[in-house]
């Protein structure tokens, strides 16, 4: 009787063994299965095969559009601190008449300045040492500007709110001085952040901005990639007089960059609505 009760619980405990083993080797090979398979969650918009450029066409394009540009002697800046590099000391020419926007309760205007002195601070990260302007003027103004030989000493009007960013596929309409402006974005979508978030940022390729008006339309800004940044329109308003927008434009594609561009109206080339003036980069990496 015995050796039979035995016999059946070594039966139970080799089914119970067998099924656990079989089952548990059933879920690994379904996981090992699964682990082949891309992850798509409601988040990802898009997924592309990275095809890429090749290094050299990137390089060229870095090459032209993220290294410090000026066109015919026409700088954008700000009173902020930069490293101490050939490019900035040329900024910050001691006694240099130059403009400040500057904001006076909803309005914005031109104002002349000067650098009275270049502060050298010893760069907490190691590297370059860091130098800052300090102007003649108590107001700080918002952005500085050499080389301006044109511009309106009237109010400028500021025409969008500053910090507009426009993710892939949005677009913003705007009247400027009763003519009728478009701005559009495009590009592919790799990865959406988790909107509503503080520091919400798209994972995007080949990002195009274009300003449209009338039967006229240009590509304003291009970026190939970001890291944790988007292109931002920090200010649209008359900066050199002719009664069309100019823009100032935040666009690095890394989180511890800095890059500024100036687009101006008046040196508009051919079907063009605006010209790149200015580019203007920096790097505060630690």
């Amino acid at each position: 009787m015995f050796n039979k009760f035995n016999l059946i619980v070594k039966y139970v405990f080799y089914i119970l063994t067998s099924s656990f083993i079989f089952v548990a080797c059933n879920t690994s090979g379904q996981k090992k299965e699964a682990d082949n398979i891309p992850i798509i969650s409601d988040t990802i918009v898009q997924v592309t095969p990275d095809e890429g450029e090749s290094d050299e066409e990137y390089a060229a394009f870095y090459e032209k559009y993220f290294k410090n540009f000026s066109y015919d002697s026409i700088k954008l800046f700000q009173n902020t601190t930069y490293s101490d590099l050939e490019d900035s000391r040329k900024w910050f020419h001691i006694m240099d008449t130059i403009l400040g926007l500057f904001k006076t309760g909803n309005s914005y205007s031109l104002k002349k300045c000067w650098i009275e002195k270049v502060n050298v601070f010893e760069n907490p990260c190691g590297g370059y040492d860091l130098i800052e302007p300090t102007l003649n003027t108590k107001e700080n103004p918002l952005f500085l500007f050499r080389g301006l030989k044109h511009y309106n000493h009237s109010p400028v009007i500021d025409t969008i709110p500053a910090g507009l960013k426009l993710w892939t596929g949005q677009r913003k309409d705007f009247v400027f001085n009763d003519v009728s402006y478009q701005l559009r974005a495009e590009g592919i979508v790799l990865h959406k952040g988790n909107e509503g978030t503080e520091m919400y940022y798209e994972d995007i390729k080949d990002y195009k901005l274009y300003l449209t008006s009338g039967d006229k339309t240009q590509c304003i800004v291009e970026m190939k990639k970001f890291n944790n940044t988007m292109t931002e329109l920090l200010w649209i308003g008359d900066l050199d007089g002719d009664g069309k927008p100019d823009f100032i434009v935040s666009s690095p594609d890394w989180y511890e960059d800095y890059r500024m561009l100036l687009l101006l109206s008046s040196y508009a080339e051919g079907d063009g609505l605006v010209k790149l003036v200015s580019i203007t980069v920096d790097s505060f990496a630690c």
